[in-house]
């Protein structure tokens, strides 16, 4: 059965243009991604091309592969749309259909997509950030999701590399992720309110809402959860680590010392040793010479012979 392609027509805005063609693959069992292409004279982007996310082919970076070559998916697919912006700011998107053809059959799940996988990620970023201020595992971030969202599709291993993108994006000088980083950047926005209707809050409404209210500048940063954090607690905190890590350093340092003196102390032994044997080498050898030239003295007939 071919896969139906999107219906030429007249939007807004990219973003809804987009939307509308993503939620239609979503039920053809395909996906879409938008590569920008042009900027008009005022650098706002101006032509999007909309492809499936099985076009071109896989490329290997790698110069040798000694393992077996893995499996792509994509299939060099032909599908592709145009949105184009021919006027200004403000202007309607023009979204046409250049080739509606699909070479390979339809997925059986939207899960098998990473770019589905994604958006509803997105939608579920604010429960991950709760739970890692909270201190939860992967696995009971990704059992809340699926709670809160019944019939999800993000995996086990989506919610696992959220969690690691969201560690490197907040850390401190010392290069470690940041709780109070990661505090400080919640901030009281619409996606926060909609995570505490979709997910279990941390507090209750009205200590929430009284902390989303409180603009007092002398707020510890560990009692609220979305409040503005005291940057005089954060550099505190800072300093402790830094002086944490200094003390580490000169104790690795101290131990790296004393194993220094020992390898010393174990290197003048040798040589003491060494010496030893030399010199016992030498008395020995000239014990030698002296009894070889007392055997030749006896053997020598006397001169009146």
């Amino acid at each position: 059965m071919p896969l139906a392609p999107p219906i030429e027509n007249t939007y807004t805005t990219f973003e809804a243009c987009f939307a509308d063609v993503q939620a239609l693959a979503k039920r053809e069992g395909y996906a879409v991604v938008a590569h920008p292409k042009r900027k008009n004279v005022n650098g706002q982007w101006a032509r999007y091309e909309i492809r499936c996310d099985k076009s071109g082919v896989y490329k290997s970076q790698a110069r040798e592969r000694v393992r077996k070559p893995r499996h792509s998916k994509k299939t060099d697919c032909p599908f592709s749309c145009s949105a184009i912006l021919y006027g200004g700011a403000g202007d309607p998107w023009d979204f046409k259909v250049n080739n509606g053809f699909h070479n390979h059959p339809p997925s059986t799940s939207p899960a098998a997509h990473v770019v589905h996988r994604q958006d509803e990620l997105k939608a579920q970023n604010n429960i991950i950030v709760n739970g890692i201020i909270k201190g939860d595992s992967v696995r009971v971030i990704h059992e809340t999701i699926v709670q809160s969202y019944p019939g999800t599709i993000t995996r086990y291993y989506d919610v696992d590399n959220a969690v690691q993108s969201i560690k490197r994006n907040h850390r401190d000088e010392s290069g470690q992720f940041s709780m109070d980083l990661l505090r400080a950047s919640v901030q009281p926005n619409s996606n926060s309110m909609n995570m505490s209707m979709s997910a279990p809050a941390p507090a209750p409404a009205s200590a929430m809402m009284a902390d989303l209210m409180d603009t007092d500048e002398e707020e510890d940063v560990s009692t609220p959860l979305f409040g503005r954090p005291n940057t005089r607690v954060i550099g505190e905190r800072r300093a402790r680590k830094v002086e944490d890590r200094l003390r580490v350093l000169e104790r690795m340092n101290e131990e790296r010392r004393e194993r220094l003196e020992r390898l010393e102390v174990k290197v003048d032994r040798i040589e003491q040793g060494v010496q030893r044997i030399i010199q016992l080498l030498e008395e020995e050898t000239d014990m030698e010479d002296a009894e070889e030239g007392g055997s030749r003295a006896r053997d020598k007939p006397p001169c009146w012979a």
